[in-house]
């Protein structure tokens, strides 16, 4: 396996923020991850077989994921599906 260089990110929280849900620094850290992973690909600024790839889930995991935060796979923007329609 090919070594990735990595970015340490230190993001600070409320404590309030864990009041309902006493997440672990790993828990939180995968699923920040996978968050952030998730808006580039909705922001179209990364392959959904590349985010899954980085975020170390199988491909169909990381489709139900987009499913789940309505992201799709489909690089069209809405007027250009409504034409691949007609």
């Amino acid at each position: 396996m090919k070594a990735t260089k990595t970015h340490c990110v230190q993001v600070e929280l409320p404590s309030e923020a864990f009041a309902h849900h006493p997440w672990e620094p790993d828990q939180l850290s995968r699923e920040l991850r996978e968050l952030w992973l998730l808006e580039q690909v909705r922001q179209r600024r990364l392959a959904f077989t590349k985010a899954a790839e980085l975020s170390g889930m199988p491909v169909a995991l990381f489709l139900e994921r987009m499913r789940s935060h309505q992201i799709t796979p489909f690089d069209l923007d809405p007027d250009e599906l409504a034409r691949e329609l007609r």
